[in-house]
């Protein structure tokens, strides 16, 4: 997509040129013409790409990976506290001694091991990584539909803090807590259905199928946000002066719909809440809303895009 997007930039920017006006000068930012120059078309397409490549590296972020070993440690640290896995006579508990490797009291223990510890794990893990591909896709989509929208105008829809800080404070924590305290059944239904642990033989759970209509559900957020919001404040006045929602208003009303959006779709993918994942996903909404109050309200020079919104 950076690739295609800037190819089509360089030439528009190239055609852009009207007896020596620009004809999308409301496009261009003031401050950065050298991006924007007709005669300059290839470095401008060069710069289109190198941006949109950094915008887009959000539909994977290294985030993934920093949540997947939180997780770890955690599940780990479930394993050392399990009663039921503690061989009192030699006083020796389960202890995880790598991020992947168990240490168990007595063979007998490997049941409740693997068909109770596993079976979580696996629903676990599988459903957070799937997430993690739609959220961010969500996220990064809606960038591409507003490239497209602007004749990719290499104009970022979002404010630099709201790129910066989406995985980490506003769609973080509750996909930890999802792949920490998830359960679909409880211990003694995994003990007592042996079969429950064949999804992570079969990988029913992680198949391309399932992965694919995770992405598939993040493509069509994404669109149904974008034309949504952009059709909503097409032409009307937002306040008392009469003017009309420009840039800023329409990213920051995108992005308090994608953060609405995935994570109400995160309490819907939940199978067993607990009082921290409500805590975690409501007050990952309201440190947003906190957020865009007080970032706004600072000097425009510091705030950007961002103030007032």
């Amino acid at each position: 997509m950076a690739f295609i997007g800037s190819v089509i930039f360089g030439v528009t920017t190239r055609q852009d040129l009207k007896d020596g006006v620009m004809k999308r000068w409301y496009l261009r930012p003031d401050s950065s013409r050298i991006f924007f120059d007709p005669k300059r078309a290839p470095v401008a397409a060069v710069y289109h790409f190198l941006t949109a490549i950094m915008l887009y590296s959000y539909f994977i972020p290294i985030s993934l990976y920093v949540s997947i070993e939180i997780v770890k440690v955690l599940q780990s640290i479930f394993i050392n506290q399990d009663i039921h896995m503690y061989y009192e006579e030699a006083d020796k508990p389960a202890r995880a001694v790598m991020s992947s490797d168990i240490a168990i009291a007595q063979f007998r223990y490997l049941e409740r091991l693997l068909l109770v510890h596993g079976h979580w794990c696996y629903r676990r893990i599988s459903t957070m990584i799937c997430y993690f591909f739609y959220k961010n896709i969500t996220f990064g989509f809606t960038l591409f539909l507003y490239e497209t929208y602007t004749t990719f105008s290499s104009t970022p829809a979002y404010n630099d803090w709201f790129l910066s800080l989406y995985n980490v404070f506003f769609s973080s924590l509750p996909v930890i807590a999802l792949g920490v305290f998830d359960q679909d059944v409880s211990a003694r239904y995994c003990l007592k259905f042996p079969l429950l642990y064949q999804e992570g033989v079969q990988n029913v759970l992680f198949s391309w199928r399932r992965i694919l209509g995770w992405m598939f559900n993040g493509f069509y957020s994404a669109i149904i946000v974008f034309y949504l919001c952009k059709s909503s404040l097409q032409s009307q006045a937002f306040n008392h002066d009469g003017k009309t929602a420009g840039r800023e208003i329409l990213g920051g009303t995108m992005y308090t719909c994608i953060v609405w959006v995935v994570n109400l779709q995160l309490a819907l993918a939940i199978s067993y809440f607990t009082l921290i994942q409500h805590i975690v996903i409501w007050s990952s909404i309201v440190v947003w809303y906190f957020f865009i109050t007080v970032y706004g309200e600072l000097p425009a020079n510091i705030s950007t895009g961002a103030y007032k919104v």
